[in-house]
């Protein structure tokens, strides 16, 4: 048996939420306006996830929150965070984090969303400057 994470491969390892007709901007976009939450990123664990094709290329943030085309404009976030969800963005939540962090994933079990979210949460990154 051969056991892989994550953290150990460079392939595609999960597939984002599925956005119909959105297409991936980059996580160079999305530090574009949010580098106070992307600028440690590309260390993490979750940076190395990857989706399938050609249009999927550097999608970290996208991996978890969907392909960001309806959602990231200036227009949109200036209306806040529920307007974006209404454009398509994805706020992960136990659901979507189980389907890698899950028993069948030997890396990751014993998982606790709550404590998870509490590690990752970057809703508000001016919050943890206090």
């Amino acid at each position: 048996t051969i056991l892989i994470s994550c953290a150990t491969v460079t392939r595609v390892v999960m597939a984002p939420p599925n956005i119909p007709g959105a297409t991936y901007v980059g996580s160079e976009t999305c530090s574009q306006c949010h580098e106070n939450v992307t600028k440690g990123f590309h260390t993490a664990t979750h940076a190395r996830l990857k989706a399938p094709g050609d249009n999927a290329k550097n999608i970290c943030c996208e991996t978890c929150h969907g392909a960001a085309s309806d959602y990231y404009s200036e227009e949109v976030h200036a209306k806040g965070r529920d307007i974006g969800v209404k454009a398509g963005m994805v706020i992960p939540d136990e659901k979507l984090c189980i389907k890698c962090h899950n028993s069948e994933s030997p890396n990751h079990k014993g998982f606790d969303f709550a404590k998870a979210k509490k590690e990752i949460d970057h809703s508000n990154p001016e919050k943890k400057k206090k």
